[in-house]
């Protein structure tokens, strides 16, 4: 049988390639073929804005500003011609080549979220084939604001449509129950779901250091990166970025998607201000601290509170030296998991089961 899966798996991001890589390999673990299947353009909601950070701040910067256009444009490069091949994103391949697709997992419910494909009605399950979602978020994206401009309607008839819906976060659900009367069953990233067992023991050379993992200069606020600094000179730790330049950092690293999970696992500790940065350190069982930002308050939060953690947020950066050194008790977290990990299984063998009593009865 062979499933497709309508992701954002073209966005050169490591969240984004890493749990595409994972619904990828937990379908193949229950007995399908896997395709990637390209989102098909919609209509614009809103206009897509450009999000250089840094803005006049770090043309003062001007070596550190060269080196980070470098480091973006070589990322850029090792995504379209290494990684994206190795995950199976190569020529674009049609929803009728698959007996169904999945939607998810990421924001792929978030339309109202500048992109190039816009409002795409196929990602609320509008395809050629029969349907579901797994974990679909739809980010920032509200009941209200999709009345608002008018498009309800259309996401109400698309999600109807899909056999079953499976979200990932509270704000999710919500949402699916406004619009559509129903509710969703709730499941976690696929990155936290998937054992990564290819990643083994593998260890790197680099030690005591503090990883960093957010967005291209998102932490450039003086005060934060002064706190950060302060507590690695506390620690006596370095602090590293990897896969994504940040100027304040003490080494900026280019590495493989699967690479980034072994940079997370030498750390001492993670600190982040992204979704899924904070899924790999709970998956890796780190001690982290999450900066929590408006953006993302809603999936951040959410997350935690599945696992009990929400004291790991840091919503005042002064409280960052208290927050990352408090121990975390994996023991129940990793309970936690494997319960999840089972739901998620039985979801995806329920709908491929079903994609299969389809398939025979038409070729009956």
């Amino acid at each position: 049988m062979r499933i497709g899966i309508i992701s954002m798996q073209r966005v050169i991001n490591f969240g984004s390639y890493l749990q595409s890589y994972a619904l990828k390999k937990i379908l193949e673990g229950i007995a399908c073929d896997v395709e990637f299947v390209d989102i098909k353009p919609g209509r614009q909601i809103v206009e897509k804005k450009s999000y250089a950070s840094g803005g006049k701040k770090i043309d003062r910067f001007l070596l550190k500003r060269i080196e980070h256009v470098m480091f973006e444009k070589k990322r850029r490069k090792l995504f379209i011609e290494s990684y994206f091949p190795e995950l199976g994103v190569t020529a674009p391949v049609e929803e009728s080549e698959c007996d169904a697709v999945i939607v998810g997992s990421d924001e792929v419910f978030n339309c109202l979220q500048p992109s190039r494909w816009g409002f795409s009605t196929q990602l609320f399950g509008d395809t050629a084939v029969l349907s579901a979602s797994y974990a679909a978020s739809c980010g920032y994206t509200t009941y209200d604001a999709v009345e608002k401009a008018g498009i309800t309607k259309e996401i109400n008839d698309s999600l109807s449509k899909m056999v079953s819906i499976s979200v990932r976060d509270a704000n999710t659900k919500d949402f699916v129950v406004s619009i559509l009367g129903k509710i969703p069953v709730q499941h976690l990233d696929p990155v936290l779901v998937y054992t990564w067992d290819e990643i083994g023991n593998q260890k790197i050379r680099l030690k005591d250091y503090i990883l960093i993992y957010a967005y291209d200069n998102r932490i450039s606020d003086q005060v934060e990166i002064d706190t950060i600094r302060r507590f690695a000179k506390s620690q006596g730790k370095i602090l590293v970025s990897c896969g994504v330049y940040q100027r304040w950092c003490d080494k900026n690293i280019h590495c493989t998607p699967l690479e980034l999970i072994r940079y997370f696992d030498g750390a001492d500790y993670v600190i982040t201000d992204t979704f899924h940065g904070t899924v790999i350190s709970i998956k890796r069982n780190k001690k982290f601290a999450t900066i929590i930002r408006e953006t993302n308050r809603n999936k951040i939060s959410d997350l935690l509170s599945r696992f009990s953690l929400q004291e790991r947020e840091v919503g005042t950066i002064s409280e960052l030296g208290d927050i990352i050194v408090k121990d975390i008790e994996y023991d129940r977290v990793n309970d936690v998991l494997q319960d999840e990990r089972e739901r998620s299984i039985s979801y995806l063998k329920d709908f491929t089961k079903y994609v299969r009593e389809v398939k025979h009865d038409k070729c009956r």
